[in-house]
């Protein structure tokens, strides 16, 4: 028998499968498809960037109408006036969300002071909170379950309402969705860079508008229920 007969005989393995990597030699040999891995990562960004997308169309029709109302107004009167006034105004009333006073007043420096200008930081903080949901939602349950957790967020009467507000609600529920998401990485891969990003967020929402201390609480409750992972984030209870 020749070197091509015995090639002949020998069994073919498909070149649409790969075998997965196990660095630590626990979990047996599997098998996936690439094409199934790029799929996955499409399904993926189609559970955040859809819910996004329809957060920041809904929050944009109509946004200029009605105008401001008595809230936005303090946001209008606070982010037109000079830094010595806003300091003069802030030893008596809405201290607490200076932080926020102080980004639009660097905000309406660079487009003005118009009904949109001062709206438009709001809907684009609900759209990333919209598409932080459907992140969180693909993340634990698959990207089904996120694509229908982002929209039914970004359709909720509220979402868009707070969506067309010159106030710091918005962004307060963008930096307590990213809070959340940041936390959620941290119990699937434990690494340093997510503690990090997960501190400076906690501190960023405790800026923005509080309730800071409600998220490290539930962070702290969620990590003590969690079985140690091993090294490279891997669960070996899963084994």
């Amino acid at each position: 028998m020749n070197e091509q007969d015995k090639t002949a005989l020998m069994p073919r393995v498909r070149e649409d499968f790969i075998p997965k990597q196990d660095p630590w030699g626990e979990a047996p040999v599997e098998f996936e498809p690439t094409t199934g891995g790029h799929r996955a990562r499409r399904s993926r960004a189609y559970a955040w960037l859809v819910p996004g997308l329809v957060m920041a169309v809904l929050g944009g029709v109509e946004l200029g109408r009605p105008g401001l109302w008595a809230d936005e107004f303090a946001t209008w009167g606070m982010a037109g006036i000079p830094w010595r006034e806003s300091v003069a105004i802030l030893r008596y009333v809405d201290a607490v969300i200076a932080p926020y006073y102080a980004l639009m007043h660097g905000w309406v420096g660079l487009v003005g002071t118009s009904d949109l200008a001062l709206r438009a930081p709001s809907v684009a903080a609900m759209a990333l909170a919209a598409a932080l949901t459907g992140a969180i939602g693909g993340r634990l349950a698959g990207p089904r379950v996120g694509l229908l957790a982002g929209l039914l967020f970004a359709v909720l009467p509220s979402s868009s309402r707070f969506a067309q507000e010159a106030r710091p609600y918005a962004m307060a529920l963008f930096a307590a969705t990213l809070v959340t998401y940041l936390f959620v990485r941290i119990l699937q891969r434990p690494r340093f860079g997510w503690f990090i990003a997960y501190t400076v967020a906690v501190a960023g929402l405790r800026l923005v508008r509080g309730g800071a201390r409600g998220c490290a609480a539930g962070a702290a409750a969620g990590l003590a229920g969690q079985p140690p992972a091993a090294p490279g984030g891997v669960d070996r209870s899963a084994h």
